[in-house]
């Protein structure tokens, strides 16, 4: 890592372009690499896949094109970056300032902002006032910092907990959870 980090900062993020964690997070680290890249941070990708239709080729290639993902992206098949990392879950990051020195990590989801601050000090010069941008809002109202979402938790937040059944979201109250049954429009099966 020394090699590449020796220019500027390097954000390895590992993620499996077929988990809903790291679709999440792509964004954020897509518009990374838009805003820093001229700046000298460079933004490698490890797809780790969970699934062995993960490590074919052409089926990254064909995934990672359709998340609009431009930063060169390797394949960790047999996980072996990924456990010599320590990865704890998808998607993963590692912030490498110059010279090869870890300055940030972060496991799943969220610290968005904290990730891009980190970025941020990372290519900041001793004595020079660096022109970046404000680091990015929420894409999402879950992704604001020092959000907690906790499904299930009793009382009045419960009518908003969202259910997968059958193919398609259900209010929690709808009385379709636990027992398998015909609505007629949709069946509900546990």
């Amino acid at each position: 890592m020394e090699v590449i980090a020796a220019r500027g900062p390097v954000l390895v993020f590992f993620f499996d372009f077929s988990q809903l964690n790291s679709v999440r997070a792509m964004p954020y680290v897509i518009e990374w690499h838009r805003r820093y890249a001229d700046l000298g941070l460079s933004v490698i990708g490890v797809q780790a896949p969970r699934f062995p239709f993960g490590a074919d080729p052409g089926t990254v290639r064909t995934g990672i094109e359709r998340l609009g993902v431009e930063f060169p992206v390797v394949i960790d098949d047999r996980q072996e970056l990924w456990y010599s990392y320590g990865c704890e879950g998808w998607p993963s990051l590692f912030l490498w300032g110059r010279g090869g020195i870890l300055q940030w990590f972060h496991f799943g989801e969220g610290d968005y902002r904290s990730t891009e601050e980190a970025i941020q000090a990372s290519l900041g010069k001793p004595g020079a006032d660096a022109d970046l941008p404000e680091p990015m809002g929420a894409i999402r109202e879950t992704d604001v910092q020092g959000i907690e979402v906790i499904a299930g938790a009793g009382g009045p937040a419960d009518a908003a907990v969202q259910q997968y059944l059958a193919g398609r979201l259900e209010d929690a109250g709808s009385g379709c959870a636990g027992h398998d049954h015909d609505h007629g429009d949709h069946n509900c099966a546990h």
